[in-house]
């Protein structure tokens, strides 16, 4: 009798045992089409994106562009400047501080 209720809790485990795994099966076959569903869906979105992606790159290269010609025209007007002022002064000359 002792061997039949060991056979028993051996087959009872064995069916529960069996049940767990179709169900985790289940699970597995189910969490992988999800995952197939979400790459597709992430697949649409990124081709839909990289139109976006591109303007922004050419916008990003554009604002690098217009920041290096402001600087450059800026740089241009000071030395203009410095030239305006050293030519007035050669002009002038009693402009000069302390000449008599």
């Amino acid at each position: 009798m002792a061997g039949s209720m060991c056979a028993d809790r051996v087959s009872r485990k064995a069916g529960q045992l069996e049940q767990t795994l179709v169900l985790f099966g289940r699970l597995s076959s189910e969490a992988g089409n999800l995952l197939m569903h979400l790459s597709q869906q992430m697949e649409e979105l990124t081709s839909h994106t990289a139109p976006i992606h591109e303007r922004a790159a050419a916008l990003s290269t554009a604002q690098l562009n217009v920041d290096a010609t402001k600087a450059s025209v800026d740089r241009l007007l000071d030395s203009l400047d410095v030239s305006r002022r050293v030519s007035n002064q050669m002009c002038w000359p009693g402009t000069f501080v302390g000449n008599i």
